[in-house]
């Protein structure tokens, strides 16, 4: 399932005529720091970035029960600090002319002439294709809610038996650690795009 899963990532990234492609699942939340608007962070980097990869910081459930039509990025909003090491993990963005493969939803190998960097513009903060020496969030940044409400945090622990890895009911107070309100200023923007009432 995996590899037919990235064997059609491969597909549509490389095809994709677009100058840059983002790849995040649905509980990842990629946002600029500094700027509105993403579009304004990706011109600063150069012609020969062939991908950037971004820090995430996960946050906990935050022992919340999230009811109908509230917003994730509302009500969780303690994460983990931002020197966890989970927290160097990196998610990519991809110039899908530069891309040779995609071996991960982490990260790719890309065509000569292109090179990686962090959200720094930095090629050599990297210990693994998948991971920053160092955290970086000065420009972008990635919310990341792994275990998003209770509810939902239950059922994973659930599916991680399923898959073998039994006694992580610990992992349910996880990454609760610290106040993250770097994503705050974009939540009245995104209710009125939803059509909710402030």
């Amino acid at each position: 399932l995996v590899s037919s899963w990235l064997t059609e990532m491969n597909r549509i990234v490389k095809n994709s005529n677009e100058d840059w492609v983002i790849h995040v699942s649905t509980d990842e939340f990629i946002y600029p720091v500094k700027e509105d608007n993403i579009k304004n962070v990706l011109k600063t980097f150069s012609e020969n970035v062939g991908e950037i990869s971004v820090n995430w910081v996960l946050f906990g459930n935050n022992g919340i029960e999230l009811k109908e039509n509230e917003l994730l990025i509302d009500k969780i909003r303690k994460s983990s600090k931002d020197e966890e090491v989970f927290n160097l993990h990196v998610k990519p963005i991809f110039k899908p002319k530069a891309i040779n493969n995609i071996p991960s939803v982490h990260y790719s190998n890309l065509k000569p002439n292109y090179i990686k960097v962090d959200s720094n513009k930095d090629k050599n903060n990297f210990n693994k294709p998948y991971e920053t020496k160092k955290f970086v969030s000065d420009d972008l940044i990635i919310n990341h809610y792994r275990y998003r409400d209770v509810s939902y945090s239950m059922n994973k622990i659930k599916i991680y038996e399923l898959w073998g890895k039994p006694n992580r009911e610990n992992q349910l107070s996880w990454f609760n650690d610290v106040y993250n309100d770097r994503i705050i200023k974009y939540i009245n923007k995104l209710k009125k795009n939803m059509g909710y009432e402030n």
